[in-house]
């Protein structure tokens, strides 16, 4: 009479039947519920499928594997005795439970072995991503250069969520295009142009996210975050970030922004109205640094009214209706808040004088009637 099969696998169960990616990875494990017949010269292991189809990953002497996608994984007990059965015939990633079943004799197959075919099913999700930059504002946010330099910095707003093993670091970008100038272990940065600034907080795991590949001056806060929704990574980037606006001290003379009752809403302002710092510096220029001149006509000199800034050397030409040139100076703003032109020696007419210096360039016409 032939010998009966009595090799069984038994089942298996597991404590919870989904686990989460955790840094791009997870442990799935089982635990055979002790009825398992295993004969003299068997063993016992176990196998790791994915899919309904139960495409075989892997297999073990302990019903324990690590995974690094998310799916719906089976982990399997298997007895059978190595001389019957070869698992080296297993093609993992090709070869199915269903394959392995079918060589054996509950399968329609000749080899006394037993698979439990069932198994622990155990669902692997997601990585969730908890990383959270928090946002970040200024409690100065207007700074003026001096000596060529300024020292711009931020706070932290809404607090961090930074996970185990993530990091969290301050990048500092040009405010209209994001453009990122560098990065910092403090929201502190000095900055060596007037301009428009943004610092962001950067949450984001080292391991994960390279930011070797940041060209600054090239690289923009932008590609930061294509770089982690295409990549599915896991990071966060304040993307708003503290605003600061760095001016010169020419413009910080004529404007005495630190009387300003909400300093960050007039940057939004500006942010709002102008394209560029450029932009900004141009109105800025025409708004503020207009040159009035009076009396206009005049018989012999004119006065000027308009800002005066500190140091600055206002260059100025008369020429007629034909152009040609016929007075020539500077106006003496250092010594007198109200510079003068005199205009004594011009014959009665129309003159245009053209005010030069490095700040402004402005024409104005002036009546000369005796």
């Amino acid at each position: 009479e032939e010998e009966q099969c009595t090799a069984d696998a038994g089942t298996m169960s597991t404590d919870t039947s989904s686990v989460e990616l955790s840094n791009g990875t997870a442990t799935i494990t089982a635990t055979p519920d002790g009825n398992a017949v295993v004969p003299d010269g068997y063993v016992n292991a176990y196998v790791l499928t994915q899919g309904s189809g139960l495409v075989i990953l892997g297999a073990g002497p302990e019903p324990s594997f690590e995974v690094t996608e998310p799916g719906d994984y089976t982990i399997h007990s298997l007895v059978f005795d190595p001389n019957t059965l070869d698992l080296g015939i297993v093609q993992p990633g090709v070869t199915t439970g269903f394959d392995v079943f079918g060589l054996l004799i509950a399968g329609g197959g000749e080899i006394c072995a037993s698979l439990d075919v069932a198994g622990a099913q155990i669902k692997v999700e997601e990585e969730q991503c908890t990383a959270d930059a928090g946002t970040m504002y200024s409690s100065h946010p207007i700074s003026c250069l001096s000596g060529g330099q300024a020292t711009i910095s931020a706070e932290i707003g809404d607090e961090p969520t930074i996970p185990a093993g993530y990091q969290q670091i301050f990048v500092l970008t040009k405010a209209f295009t994001l453009t990122i100038i560098g990065a910092s272990p403090t929201p502190e940065f000095t900055v060596h142009e007037p301009g428009f600034y943004r610092i962001h907080s950067l949450v984001f795991n080292p391991d994960t996210l390279d930011l070797s590949v940041v060209q600054p001056g090239v690289t923009t806060g932008f590609d930061v975050l294509h770089l982690i929704e295409q990549n599915g990574i896991c990071a966060s980037l304040d993307v708003h970030g503290a605003l600061n606006l760095v001016i010169p001290g020419w413009i910080c003379h004529i404007f005495n922004y630190s009387r300003v009752s909400d300093p960050t809403a007039m940057i939004e302002g500006y942010m709002d109205e102008f394209d560029s710092y450029t932009a900004f510096e141009d109105s800025f220029r025409e708004d503020k640094l207009d040159i009035n001149v009076y009396p206009n006509p005049t018989a012999n000199t004119i006065s000027l009214a308009t800002e005066i800034i500190p140091q600055e050397t206002l260059n100025y030409t008369v020429v007629d209706v034909s152009g040609r040139v016929m007075l020539s100076g500077q106006t003496d703003v250092k010594s007198t808040s109200q510079p003068t032109i005199d205009l004594s020696r011009l014959n009665d007419g129309t003159y245009f004088i053209r005010f030069e210096s490095e700040y402004r360039n402005f024409t104005k016409a002036v009546q000369v009637r005796k």
